[in-house]
């Protein structure tokens, strides 16, 4: 499989009015479903440095899932 690499928008979400906004990224698209990934399935996000997100399959998919 071809690496492709995907430009996506960090958009605000929360409440604007008090100026309590968190940044958010969405992600869909048949590209996720040529990636590996399936409805219902898990992925784990890390942080290994500023700047970088590691997006991997989750195959334990009864490890607890923590809220970012």
């Amino acid at each position: 499989m071809r690496n492709k690499t995907r430009r996506l928008k960090v958009c605000p979400t929360g409440d604007f009015w008090k100026g309590q906004s968190i940044p958010q990224i969405r992600l869909r698209g048949k590209w996720l479903e040529k990636a590996g990934t399936n409805p219902d399935s898990h992925v784990r996000v890390e942080n290994p440095a500023a700047g970088t997100l590691v997006i991997r399959l989750d195959s334990a998919g009864d490890a607890p899932i923590s809220s970012l």
